[in-house]
This record gives C-alpha cells, sequence and structure tokens, in this order.
C-alpha cells in the first residue's frame, strides 16, 4: 500500500471526537507541519501532549513504478487482538500504550493487504524505541515512525526528533 492511502486509512481508524484520551488528529498537511516527510499525523492527547507520527515507506521487491496505477494485492489479514484501553496514569498516556493501540486498529481493521505489524517497542525496531512497521502482501512496508513525543506546551522543534519521553 502506497503512503498516499496509508496515511488517510490510519487516520480513518483513530477515534478522535475530543472526548477520549485522543483528542485531535491531523495530517502533517492539515496541521501545516513541513519538518519531516510529505506523510505523517499529529494525534493530540487530553494530557495537552502531542506525538508527531512520521510515515514512510519501502517498496516491493523489485521495486515500483509510481507511474502506474498501484497493484493491490491481497490475503489474509492478521488476527485480531485485543485492543488496549488508552488511559491517563499521572495525567499523562504513555507512549508504549499509543503505539499498541494504533497496532490493534491496524491489525483489528480486518484490511486484507495487510500482513502483519510490529510494534517496535517489542522488540522490533533496530533504530527506534517507538513505532510501527506494516508488511503488506505485495512486499512492501509502511513505516510509522515516532518521531516527536512532546508535553503539554511543547511545540515540535527539529532538535526533538526521535527524542522520546515514556509518556505524553
Amino acid at each position: 500500500m502506497r503512503v498516499q492511502r496509508f496515511e488517510p486509512f490510519l487516520k480513518s481508524l483513530i477515534p478522535a471526537d475530543g472526548s477520549g484520551v485522543i483528542r485531535e488528529v491531523k495530517t502533517f498537511a492539515e496541521n501545516e507541519f513541513t519538518e519531516a516527510g510529505g506523510y505523517g499525523l499529529v494525534l493530540n492527547f487530553a494530557s495537552g501532549g502531542s506525538l508527531y507520527a512520521d510515515i514512510v515507506r519501502g517498496t516491493p521487491p523489485g521495486g515500483d513504478d509510481r507511474t502506474a496505477d498501484e497493484p493491490m494485492v491481497e490475503g489474509d489479514p492478521p488476527t485480531p487482538v485485543p485492543l488496549p484501553a488508552l488511559e491517563l496514569v499521572g495525567g499523562k498516556i504513555r507512549t508504549a500504550d499509543i503505539e499498541q493501540y494504533l497496532r490493534a486498529l491496524i491489525i483489528n481493521s480486518g484490511n486484507r493487504e495487510i500482513s502483519q505489524v510490529h510494534g517496535y517497542s517489542t522488540g522490533a525496531g533496530k533504530f527506534h524505541k517507538y513505532g510501527l512497521a506494516v508488511t503488506f502482501h505485495r512486499g512492501d512496508v509502511c513505516y510509522v515512525y515516532f518521531l516527536q513525543t512532546l508535553p503539554a506546551g511543547r511545540a515540535p522543534r527539529k532538535d526533538q526528533d526521535y527524542r522520546w519521553l515514556e509518556a505524553m
């Protein structure tokens, strides 16, 4: 799945009605955030903290002709998992909890293009402490890198990239 389709797909899965722990979800473009790649999501939490999640894609084996229509390969979706409860602990949301929550939302979507989803906090990431790797039956991967985890009142700054907080 190309990132142009994955970004709105992921955004559509995240409940953000203003009353729960996740108060708002915007794309990087909607949030006018230009300090990373062209695709990503900003999640704002009831704690006042926020997560800037950069979305990038690895091409399938053999490459990808981006001038052609995207071929879709379907197979069995991942087996559904329990959806973890999101709650503020000490007035903050734990970064590992939001990672596992997003993982479960993607897995439980039943999307037949998705073959597996790994969370980095469980040891799947070599260089990133938090984030997701979403692998598709076509062989490509969308990486959801937790670019910035910010406490209440802090605006994003380039020097904060990949300096993860345990809670926001």
